[in-house]
């Protein structure tokens, strides 16, 4: 079946309809058979395309006006920017307001994966200690931690954490749940999720996303916030969890926000929530609504946390320093190795790695020490980290392409053995080593691209 065929649920357009009325519902589901617009997160203001145009809400986001190759942009390899959905880029609106209230140091992202909401609180929150994704699944927590790689900001941590798992109760100032949930919001965009919809799924998600804010309530410190979000429109799995939210009398709404363009106030007893709709934003359906946590007794830990000690990762030793000496810029302090001679830069503190019972990636992985030999990553590239003097060739795009896709370069070259660092466009790309006859490619084996 053609998925561009693939037909709205009955039961949702019934559900629509009963909610918005004849007239708008039917605008509302029509809007829904519509092209999606294309939209990415830029990592800075760099005009990166001439036909760019800014989305009202977020700075460095941007609407495309056709879908660009990806794959063959050797920029998006280099996570110059993300493809996003635009209406989900309100949460660096609401976040970057938040460090206006209190002081965000401790940061929590529940269900990171793929890891672009993510991307928004490093961008919005540059004074935060420490910044935590967490994804339980395993496939999806390697790519988040791809992502934030390439993102390279060194206070970030990785956790493939289940929720009730996760510790540091009281001590979160800002803890994001973009919840799991019937993903109505991705029919425009994603027509094969039509498929996987169901008032039972509906409900399902209700339970687990219940399950997740109870988790919230003992995580977020008392003063601190927590933002709830869904890319969905059921009010089983939007308004009626900000209800249950202020029924715990443990939350108090927060709305001293201006509603951005494209989107409605959802509002009921004590709260009021923001809702993006398909018919009236320049993006996909999206909802988020703001809690504050009052000072009331947090709910204690029935499960025994394992605990890591934070001696697992201890910072570099003067030996370790003249090992990587050439290839890291040797003013930084914020180089730690763990007992498997794996080197980080990481600028966070090393406390809230005892809160997480799967830390998978603590701060961004630069390199590792074979035989007394250093041996750099990409993650060296990403985070800016490395000797700007490294000897360095250049490429062209059809190089750089080839060295995407994992292929050795084979130039006429007469340098000395040893690594380089590849540019494309004055560009970063990749670690080679020249061994003679050939450069060989370490550009991350997970990272190159299958198909041209």
């Amino acid at each position: 079946m053609n998925p561009d065929k693939i037909p709205l649920p009955e039961a949702f357009v019934q559900r629509i309809m009963q909610e918005y009325g004849d007239a708008e519902g039917g605008v509302f589901i029509h809007s829904l058979d519509q092209p999606p617009v294309v939209s990415v997160t830029k990592k800075s203001h760099d005009v990166l395309w001439d036909d760019e145009e800014g989305v009202s809400h977020f700075p460095q986001g941007v609407y495309l006006k056709e879908r660009p190759s990806f794959t063959l942009d050797p920029r998006f390899h280099l996570g110059h920017y993300y493809p996003q959905e635009s209406s989900s880029m309100f949460v660096h609106r609401i976040a970057t307001l938040l460090s206006e209230v209190i002081d965000v140091e401790y940061v929590l992202d529940l269900c990171a994966a793929p890891g672009g909401k993510s991307i928004l609180l490093h961008q919005a929150l540059p004074d935060a200690k420490v910044i935590v994704s967490n994804e339980v699944q395993a496939k999806r927590n390697v790519i988040l931690c791809e992502n934030l790689i390439k993102l390279g900001n060194i206070k970030s941590v990785v956790a493939q954490s289940p929720v009730h798992m996760i510790g540091g109760d009281a001590k979160w100032d800002l803890v994001l749940l973009d919840a799991p949930c019937s993903g109505e919001g991705m029919f425009r965009k994603d027509h094969s999720s039509r498929k996987e919809w169901s008032v039972e799924n509906v409900y399902y998600c209700q339970r687990v996303q219940q399950d997740l804010l109870e988790e919230a309530a003992r995580l977020v410190k008392p003063g601190g916030f927590l933002i709830y979000s869904t890319c969905t429109f059921s009010r089983e799995e939007n308004e009626a969890q900000c209800e249950n939210l202020i029924a715990s009398e443990c939350w108090e709404n927060w709305s001293d926000i201006d509603l951005p363009s494209g989107a409605v106030w959802k509002s009921g007893e004590g709260y009021r929530a923001i809702q993006f709709l398909p018919h009236l934003a320049k993006g996909e359906g999206f909802f988020c609504s703001v809690f504050r946590r009052k000072s009331v007794p947090v709910k204690a830990k029935t499960e025994k946390q394992k605990a890591l000690k934070q001696s697992f990762w201890r910072k570099c030793s003067g030996a370790n320093l003249k090992m990587m000496s050439g290839f890291v810029d040797e003013r930084e302090t914020c180089f730690f190795i763990n007992e498997q001679q794996d080197v980080v830069a990481y600028s966070g503190p090393l406390d809230v790695l005892s809160w997480l019972d799967r830390p998978r990636m603590v701060g961004i992985p630069v390199g590792s020490i074979l035989r007394e030999r250093f041996v750099p990553l990409q993650g060296l590239i990403t985070s800016g980290l490395y000797a700007q003097a490294f000897q360095s060739v250049e490429l062209n795009t059809s190089e750089a392409l080839d060295i995407l896709r994992g292929l050795d370069w084979r130039p006429e070259f007469k340098g000395k053995n040893g690594w380089y660092l590849a540019f494309w466009l004055g560009q970063p790309l990749a670690w080679l080593k020249w061994v003679g006859n050939r450069f060989s490619n370490h550009y991350p084996l997970d990272w190159r691209i299958r198909k041209l």
